[in-house]
């Protein structure tokens, strides 16, 4: 866990969020995570999202929400009563490559006997005769790790065993791809699937509109920007992130606008899919007025600039 006492709130970085303060929104999917895990047995969780969507910054702050010395006045905390394991995976990392590294890493986090064999099959045994109070791997990047060639049909057999037979044992697994499309992507790789028993089904779309306002209402922008910001990142956590750093960084004026419209063209999976989004930024000046319209249809792959002047 971060030791920084002051986070910014809300974070401008277009990196994972870590620091639970800066954590914003998904109220009703953390409803769902959470019920999953009240009681023993532990359910298991996947939360499909798009890429850039917050799935990392999900998994993040299930591991750390229950700091409560962390978290912003009156973040609600009391998700679970009872002290939890918490163990993050990322199949990004080299180290979860192969199954006894993986196995390793997990024990380590548990602080398990963590001994030099390197037969897999007596980690896994470790860790099951081990797991006594309540513990949550939460495996980002799945579709990464079902793709490992060494990650095998027996390491992906033994991860439902012990999903379905170690009642303290709960996963919660992030992929941008649907639970059907990662069924087929095992099936087609010839290894069972990694999702047991899926208890919630979880889509990370935008934030609400109330979560949205309430991460822009931590900052000094006026009401205007505010709604800008808010119409123009339809409500997805790393646009509103970027406009708001943007703005924040800016003298005062319009200009802001422009740039913001022209880094956000960089989220194409994020802004609508459907027909053809417009978003307009104008500046007011002796001349006239200069409006940029910027078109975005991800049906034809066609994106467009358009520069258009009106003199006075």
């Amino acid at each position: 866990m971060p030791d920084n006492d002051g986070p910014l709130v809300p974070a401008t970085t277009m990196r994972p969020i870590i620091h639970p303060a800066q954590f914003f929104g998904r109220e009703d999917q953390l409803e769902i995570i959470f019920a999953a895990w009240k009681r023993v047995p532990l359910e298991h969780v996947i939360a499909v999202g798009l890429k850039r969507s917050g799935k990392t910054s999900l998994l993040n702050y299930l591991r750390f929400i229950h700091n409560k010395k962390k978290l912003r006045d009156r973040q609600r905390h009391d998700w679970i009563k009872q002290e939890y394991n918490w163990v993050f995976v990322d199949f990004e990392n080299v180290r979860m490559r192969r199954p006894e590294s993986f196995l390793r890493y997990v024990l380590k986090e548990l602080q398990l006997p963590n001994d030099k064999s390197d037969d897999w099959t007596e980690l896994a045994e470790i860790l099951e005769d081990n797991i006594e109070k309540p513990t949550v791997i939460l495996r980002d990047n799945i579709e990464i790790g079902l793709q490992l060639p060494d990650l095998d049909e027996q390491f992906w057999g033994h991860m439902r065993y012990l999903g379905n037979h170690v009642s303290e044992l709960g996963f919660c697994v992030t992929s941008r791809h649907s639970l059907d499309e990662l069924e087929k992507l095992a099936e087609e790789l010839d290894k069972p699937s990694p999702l047991i028993n899926v208890f919630g089904d979880i889509k990370l779309g935008p934030l609400t509109e109330a979560e949205a306002r309430e991460l822009l209402g931590c900052t000094s922008l006026s009401k205007a920007d505010a709604e800008w910001i808010i119409e123009n990142s339809q409500r997805w956590p790393v646009l509103l992130q970027e406009l708001c750093r943007i703005r924040l960084e800016s003298e005062e004026g319009e200009d802001w606008k422009k740039e913001g419209l022209e880094k956000i063209e960089r989220y194409p999976d994020l802004l609508d899919s459907k027909g053809v989004q417009t978003l307009v930024w104008q500046d007011s000046n002796f001349r006239g007025v200069q409006t940029l319209v910027w078109q975005k249809s991800n049906f034809r792959g066609v994106q467009t600039l358009v520069w258009q002047d009106s003199k006075l």
